[in-house]
């Protein structure tokens, strides 16, 4: 019996359905303009003019930032074929070759081929120049930056009381590389005095130690527990360092004057209580402890060393 027009419509149109299913991604060309003539589906967009195939890559401009390098073997997109590709990766700084994959370092033997990272950070699997551990050997004389991790300009132990520092081997002996606030506020990593026995500043003993006179329970740098004397946390190294310094004063006693302390909680003040030449930096006290050991904290408002 012939068909009738309706079913025949409706038996082209499913043999149509299937075809199309089935031979979407095979009718057009692939993004590279190959000669596959077929269409690449989006996970491999290109075509390899050898194997008249579809392939994620032919070359690494086909690939994207996380997986640069093109595998020419398997078409591929991968990370690392070598130590090199793996510089900067979150992952690690040595590379799986099998896999093609980024991975942490596990000790400096795998960092020596690497250029300049000779040694394995292990905590984040990544070959540097130095750590703490190793400047000693790396650096020479000098330390290790312990935020870049590479040889800084700053000789280990040279660092004086109440000055910045990045690491625990820069200041002076019985100092810590210790974090200085004011409240909330953090102030940076500043080298300060050990408490020693007899404990740390003050108008009766220790004196070589004020004003840094009170003691606090800190963390190091280094991350080592460390008891040491600091100053009163309104005043800040840089108003200490810059106490005497000259400054200029438009009119009265005193006035705030940032170039004679910290920037950020302004304990500065230029001062000219008895007609100094020209005027001096100072900063405010409450007792004789927040001053170094030749000076007195005055009794007259506004108090400050003198």
């Amino acid at each position: 019996m012939t068909p009738t027009f309706p079913k025949l419509a409706a038996v082209l149109l499913a043999l149509l359905t299937t075809l199309a299913s089935e031979c979407v991604e095979t009718r057009r060309y692939p993004a590279d303009g190959g000669a596959c003539g077929v269409v690449c589906p989006s996970a491999r967009p290109q075509c390899d003019p050898t194997s008249m195939t579809c392939v994620e890559c032919t070359a690494n401009a086909h690939c994207g930032a996380a997986k640069p390098t093109c595998q020419t073997s398997t078409h591929t997109c991968i990370a690392c074929t070598s130590n090199a590709n793996c510089v900067g990766s979150a992952l690690g700084s040595i590379c799986n070759v099998a896999t093609g994959a980024c991975r942490a370092c596990t000790g400096d033997g795998e960092c020596a081929g690497v250029a300049g990272a000779t040694v394995c950070r292990e905590q984040t699997g990544q070959c540097v120049a130095c750590t703490p551990d190793s400047e000693a050997t790396t650096c020479g004389a000098t330390s290790c930056s312990r935020t870049e991790f590479v040889c800084t300009a700053v000789a280990r132990g040279s660092v004086g009381t109440c000055r910045h520092c990045q690491g625990d081997s820069e200041c002076v002996a019985g100092d810590h590389c210790v974090p200085m606030t004011s409240g909330a506020v953090a102030l940076g990593n500043y080298c300060l005095h050990d408490q020693v026995a007899s404990g740390c500043g003050s108008t009766s003993m220790n004196t070589g130690f004020l004003p840094y006179s009170i003691p606090r329970q800190l963390v190091s740098a280094d991350g080592v527990s460390v008891t040491s004397c600091t100053s009163r946390d309104t005043i800040s190294c840089e108003a200490i360092n810059a106490l005497g310094n000259a400054c200029v004063l438009a009119s009265g006693s005193s006035a705030p004057d940032d170039a004679c302390g910290s920037g950020t909680i302004h304990d500065g003040l230029c001062v000219d209580p008895t007609g100094l030449t020209p005027p001096q930096c100072g900063y405010a006290c409450a007792t004789n402890a927040d001053c170094p050991a030749s000076l007195n904290c005055n009794s007259a408002a506004p108090k400050f060393c003198e």
